[in-house]
């Protein structure tokens, strides 16, 4: 999916959330109220702790059958909101972290991509808040939502954004 895509299907934040680390230590939480388009209308979304994350969407490009992402591994975790409110993210391929910094391999954005939907940027529905990176260096898999992103071993950011990069990050 490229930018073009995203502009003609009007789905935007029109602010930052601010993403945080949660109270429960298992998901993201806003720390603003996200004004936002989904096929352009508009909508908004209160600042919420402990997002609760619906549904886990396979991104075909990317990650067909996400998983745990193994230790000395980093992934990109999409947050997606649609016209309801509801949120649902979508796992982005690991890359082995080593070949991350080294520029070896590029860390992808996972898009907004339904599992059995093989066309790129359908269902478009949702609207893109942010990306939770995770580079696990803890001795075990990683599960998004279920180990703690307080865990000793994990490096985790939080990236606002007001759709899908066009772009993959390098380092």
């Amino acid at each position: 999916m490229d930018n073009l895509q995203l502009s003609q299907s009007g789905s935007f934040a029109l602010n930052s959330g601010a993403l945080a680390l949660s109270t429960n230590n298992l998901t993201a939480k806003t720390t603003a109220a996200i004004n936002y388009t989904v096929d352009g209308q508009f909508f908004s979304y209160p600042a919420t702790d402990n997002i609760p994350f619906a549904t886990q969407y396979a991104a075909q490009t990317f990650n067909p059958v996400p998983g745990p992402h193994n230790n000395n591994f980093t992934a990109l975790y999409g947050i997606f909101l649609d016209s309801s409110g509801v949120v649902t993210f979508v796992q982005g391929k690991p890359v082995n972290s080593a070949d991350l910094a080294n520029a070896a391999a590029p860390l992808m954005f996972p898009t907004n991509t339904d599992a059995g939907t093989p066309a790129a940027g359908k269902p478009r529905g949702r609207c893109c808040i942010g990306f939770v990176r995770v580079a696990n260096a803890t001795g075990a898999p990683f599960v998004f939502g279920t180990t703690p992103l307080n865990t000793a071993g994990l490096s985790v950011s939080y990236i606002n954004t007001l759709a899908v990069p066009g772009e993959p990050l390098r380092s």
